[in-house]
């Protein structure tokens, strides 16, 4: 049985385990969310653009899902940081 580092009692578990393992994965899905978040008009909602992106970056491979998860989680914590101010970082 797999278990998953999400239902943690600490999140900062499920974010290093998904940078740790794939870490340029995890880069490439927050810089999409910052892409998103710099465009004036954004052409496709959140939701639709990450996964363009993930498509994108996966380029048509079999990817297994830790991999896709590490995508979302770099996603997501760009999105967190921009919501609690973080700005966004180059």
């Amino acid at each position: 049985m797999i278990h998953s580092t999400v239902s943690t009692p600490d999140p900062e578990t499920a974010f290093v385990a998904g940078y740790t393992a794939y870490p340029f994965t995890f880069e490439t899905g927050r810089r999409a969310a910052q892409l998103w978040l710099t465009a004036k008009n954004p052409p496709l909602s959140l939701a639709d653009f990450r996964d363009s992106r993930w498509r994108a970056h996966s380029c048509g491979r079999h990817c297994g899902w830790q991999e896709q998860e590490a995508f979302n989680q770099g996603f997501s914590r760009a999105l967190a940081e921009h919501i609690a101010g973080g700005g966004i970082h180059g």
